[in-house]
């Protein structure tokens, strides 16, 4: 352990961290869930899409059949990406003491060039609603059409709250802000 003077200054004066960012650079975002469900099928797994599940089946701690509208599969590994308050239902299991926070995403399309070079910019101001904003086209110039930028603000709220239920009267003060 250094000196309490060593403590303070790699405190407060962090050494840089060498990053690399990684995005593709075709399809986007989405590529990533593409790859994975390649993935998963060139390994004999399936995918499926727009599916609900209706129930779980269990033995002991073992999770038996996912049961869906249209059949029943037997897996031998869950990626449960879902909310916890929802397999906690179809396990039969008490609610979790939890809340999530939710967000609604305003994508404004901009005529003309970034004028930042930040990807993304948190607020954390009491006068904007807006908690986080980026600029897709600093991800992949593929983001957007030559000559646009594309601006996502990002405001958080509880689901069911005035906010959820009602965006669009916030996006005059989303592009205010």
């Amino acid at each position: 352990m250094g000196s309490l003077f060593e403590v303070v200054k790699t405190t407060l004066l962090p050494t840089p961290v060498k990053t690399n960012f990684l995005y593709p650079s075709d399809g986007g975002i989405n590529m990533f869930s593409k790859k994975l469900a390649s993935l998963i099928k060139n390994n004999g797994g399936e995918v499926l899409l727009n599916t609900v599940v209706e129930s779980i089946e269990c033995e002991g701690s073992k999770i038996k059949a996912v049961y869906y509208p249209d059949g029943c599969i037997q897996p031998k590994a869950i990626i449960w990406t879902a909310p916890l308050t929802v397999i906690n239902r179809l396990l039969k299991l008490p609610p979790p003491d939890i809340s999530y926070l939710s967000i609604i995403l305003y994508n404004i399309e901009v005529r003309g060039v970034s004028r930042t070079k930040y990807q993304w910019c948190y607020y954390g101001q009491n006068d904007t609603i807006i908690n986080r904003i980026s600029v897709p086209v600093l991800f992949s110039d593929r983001t957007a059409p030559q000559g646009y930028t594309g601006i996502c603000a990002e405001v958080t709220c509880m689901e069911g709250d005035h906010v959820w239920e009602n965006p669009d009267r916030l996006t005059d003060r989303v592009v205010d802000d």
